[in-house]
């Protein structure tokens, strides 16, 4: 009888236990889930992007107005949310204005006046001829290609060198990759890759 109850209870311990890892396993292959999906919420999709381009820079030409030359258009993420954030200068200041990219929400607006060098019209040469760019989804496409595949997440666009350039980062797996793009012509004018996943 006592051999019974042994065996009894070492099969209860044996039972226990099995159900206890199972429910660890459990619990750890949720976590791993849960995990996985906070990460990739963590980056908002090029799909909360509602707001184009176009719209973004009449804003920025109601504000300061018309006269204002646009030099430098990012479109990037920050606080989980897309934002166009763009900069512009006329004879004597120079603007930055941020707009929400889903919403069209002004959050940050700010001049101030431009150093003696850039004064008078030097500043302005850097001016973008934004009627004549590649669209963001063209050069997203072109970006994407380049890569191999991939989403692309962020743009900016200025002129370096006196070319006009987009410069379009690409996340495909955890790498990024950074493809500069003649924004004239649609050429790809070089890549660099990050492994950071940042």
């Amino acid at each position: 009888m006592r051999k019974f109850s042994w065996v009894l209870v070492a099969s209860s311990l044996l039972l226990v236990g099995c159900a206890n890892q199972q429910t660890q396993s459990k619990s750890s292959s949720a976590s791993q889930t849960t995990s996985q999906s906070a990460s990739q919420s963590t980056t908002p999709s090029p799909r909360q992007i509602k707001v184009s381009m176009n719209a973004a820079v009449k804003q920025f030409h109601q504000r300061f107005g018309g006269k204002v030359a646009v030099t430098e258009l990012a479109l990037e993420t920050e606080n989980q949310r897309y934002q166009y954030e763009i900069s512009g200068v006329d004879q004597h200041k120079e603007y930055e204005l941020t707009v929400d990219a889903r919403t069209g929400k002004t959050s940050r607006a700010q001049q101030e006046n431009l150093d003696a060098d850039e004064a008078n019209g030097v500043a302005q040469r850097d001016a973008l001829p934004l009627t004549k760019v590649k669209s963001r989804a063209s050069v997203s496409q072109i970006a994407q290609k380049q890569v191999g595949g991939g989403t692309a997440i962020a743009w900016s666009l200025d002129r370096d060198h006196g070319t006009t350039e987009w410069e379009v980062k690409v996340r495909k797996d955890q790498t990024h990759h950074e493809v500069r793009i003649n924004a004239l012509t649609g050429k790809v004018l070089g890549q660099e890759t990050d492994d950071d996943d940042d």
